[in-house]
């Protein structure tokens, strides 16, 4: 027996939103989904989100999750990139990890796949970071391209109804309290909730703080993101503010801080602060004293400490929140499991 075609409401747009947008709509249901952004392309923040040394690296080794959730990541991502229609989201030339010890693993322990490299091999491999004693190659790690994600996701959404400039103030059993021309309540057969941290408040979230520079370096060289492990070690740079130098073009470098802050507000980049974080990336790579700085961002994380992510499911309202910068990767499986588990209560 075919089964009925559900109306269904989606707060957020984000990657869980799409996510859920593209899996339900493939399923047959018509899908509205409603916003606060203006518009379907991603903020200058989503591309930061994919680099931090946590979300954006996928690979079978994981820091959260069960042992199967962990040898699944890399394997949900690639069945996603498929989907995808040849939007570049994955990109599998592993990593490049600098520190005395290797990169971390699950419960702490080294990566399996972290190869140390001699001075002689990471001249070859990235002649711009030089002749290093500390430098590992993840080999089975992937980088997640987070706008090239959810632009596809958006562009093979053809047949969901996108409500932009509609935040979701309010998600009950079967229902949506909407803001802007859609003002008031809208009722649906089931309403999945991805807001993220935009229901920080009603769900309680603490949140955690990354900021990001944009750098323009005209042919950098720069072929794999380079994370600094153990960067509080180097005398040079013992504030250790850096962790993420991830390329996004020829010309362009995304740099990420190491910190975690506890706060949620949108201040500036302190000038200090800038500075500590560009002398640190001089010290990675000192062609980098050449670039110029186009932006500073950051972006706003659920702090993973809270025992997130997680998953509720009600016949008529599934949540799916508190990603953060450790279950960001997770994104692809746990819409799955939400999913799976939705159907179950439905039949």
């Amino acid at each position: 027996m075919k089964p009925p075609v559900l109306h269904l409401g989606i707060a957020g747009a984000g990657l869980v939103g799409r996510l859920l947008a593209h899996g339900l709509s493939r399923a047959g249901h018509r899908v509205s989904v409603f916003a606060r952004s203006s518009g379907p392309e991603p903020p200058a923040s989503a591309r930061a989100a994919a680099s931090f040394a946590a979300p954006g690296f996928v690979g079978r080794q994981g820091r959260s999750g069960s042992p199967h959730a962990r040898s699944q990541v890399l394997i949900d991502w690639r069945r996603l990139d498929g989907e995808l229609q040849g939007a570049p989201c994955l990109r599998a030339r592993g990593t490049l990890a600098l520190g005395e010890r290797p990169p971390p693993g699950s419960r702490g322990g080294p990566i399996d796949e972290a190869v140390p490299l001699s001075p002689a091999q990471l001249v070859r491999l990235e002649p711009r970071i030089g002749r290093r004693e500390d430098a590992w190659l993840v080999t089975d790690e992937a980088v997640v391209d987070a706008p090239a994600t959810l632009r596809a996701l958006h562009r093979l959404g053809t047949g969901v109804q996108w409500h932009w400039g509609c935040e979701a103030l309010a998600v009950e059993p079967g229902a949506l309290a909407l803001s802007g021309s859609r003002r008031g309540w809208r009722h649906f057969d089931a309403v999945f909730d991805s807001r993220g941290v935009g229901a920080r408040d009603e769900l309680g979230l603490r949140l955690l703080r990354h900021d990001m520079m944009t750098l323009d370096l005209p042919s950098h060289g720069l072929r794999r993101p380079v994370r600094w492990c153990a960067a509080e070690m180097d005398p040079l740079v013992p504030w250790a503010p850096v962790r993420v130098l991830l390329p996004q073009g020829p010309d362009q470098l995304v740099l990420v801080s190491s910190r975690e802050t506890p706060k949620d507000d949108g201040a500036p980049l302190p000038l200090l602060a800038l500075r500590h974080h560009l002398d640190a990336a001089c010290a990675l790579m000192p062609s980098l004293k050449h670039a110029s700085l186009r932006q500073t961002s950051h972006v706003l994380s659920a702090d993973g400490r809270q025992g997130l992510p997680w998953i509720e499911v009600e016949t008529r309202r599934v949540r799916i929140n508190g990603l953060g910068a450790e279950g960001w990767r997770h994104a692809p499986g746990l819409v799955d499991e939400a999913l799976s588990r939705w159907q179950t209560h439905l039949s």
